[in-house]
C-alpha cells in the first residue's frame, strides 16, 4: 500500500469514527461497525490506531482540534472587528445564545475531557492543543483591549481563563439540561467576577 493509499483509508476510518461519535456517541462506537462503515477490513482498523482506544483518542483529538480552531475563528473574527473597551463588549460577546453548534460544540468538549482522563495519549494531546490555544487567544485579547479601558485591570491570561471557565460551565449546564442562562444573568455574573 502506498502512502497515499495507507493515508487515505486512515482518514476514511478516522472520518468513519467521527461520524459515528457523532451520531450514537462513544459508546456506539464498535470497530465491526467502522469496518462495515468505511469499507475496510477490521485488521486495517488495528494496523492504522493499534487499539479501539487509539482510534477513539484519534478521533477526539480530531474533534477537539476543529472545535478549537472554530471557536478561535469565531472569536478572532469578532475581535478583529471589535475592540474590547469594557467588560460589556467582551460580554456580549460571550453571552450565551440557544445555537445549536454552541451546544454540540459543548457536548464535544465535554466527551474529549472526560476521555482524556482514562487515555493518556489523548490527554497529552489535548494539553498541547490547548495551551496552543490559550496562547493564541491571550495574544489575540492583548491586541484587541483598548488599553485605559475598562478591561486594563485584567491581564489578558486572567480574561483567557475566565473565558475557559465559562465556556466549561456552559458545557455543562448544557449537557444536563440545565435552562439556558439569559444575557442578562450573564453580564449579572461577569459584573460579580470582575
Amino acid at each position: 500500500m502506498t502512502d497515499l493509499a495507507h493515508s487515505m483509508t486512515a482518514n476514511r476510518i478516522l472520518d468513519t469514527a467521527i461520524e459515528v461519535i457523532d451520531q450514537e456517541g462513544l459508546f456506539g462506537l464498535r470497530v465491526m461497525e467502522i469496518s462495515k462503515r468505511a469499507g475496510v477490513a477490521i485488521p486495517l482498523i488495528y494496523r492504522h490506531f493499534g487499539s479501539r482506544n487509539g482510534l477513539i483518542a484519534a478521533a477526539l483529538e480530531t474533534m477537539y482540534s476543529r472545535l478549537l480552531a472554530d471557536e478561535f475563528q469565531r472569536f478572532a473574527s469578532i475581535a478583529d472587528a471589535t475592540s474590547f473597551r469594557t467588560i460589556g463588549d467582551l460580554m456580549d460577546f460571550l453571552s450565551p445564545s440557544n445555537d445549536p453548534v454552541r451546544a454540540a460544540q459543548c457536548r464535544v468538549r465535554l466527551m474529549v475531557l472526560s476521555a482524556a482522563h482514562e487515555l493518556p495519549d489523548l490527554k497529552s494531546k489535548v494539553v498541547a492543543l490547548q495551551s496552543e490555544m490559550n496562547a493564541r487567544t491571550v495574544a489575540l485579547i492583548e491586541k484587541s483591549i483598548v488599553k485605559g479601558e475598562g478591561l486594563v485591570a485584567l491581564e489578558p491570561r486572567t480574561l483567557n481563563v475566565l473565558m475557559q471557565s465559562v465556556a466549561s460551565g456552559m458545557a455543562i449546564n448544557d449537557t444536563a439540561g440545565f435552562d439556558h442562562v439569559t444575557s442578562d444573568e450573564f453580564h449579572q455574573f461577569w459584573s460579580a467576577v470582575v
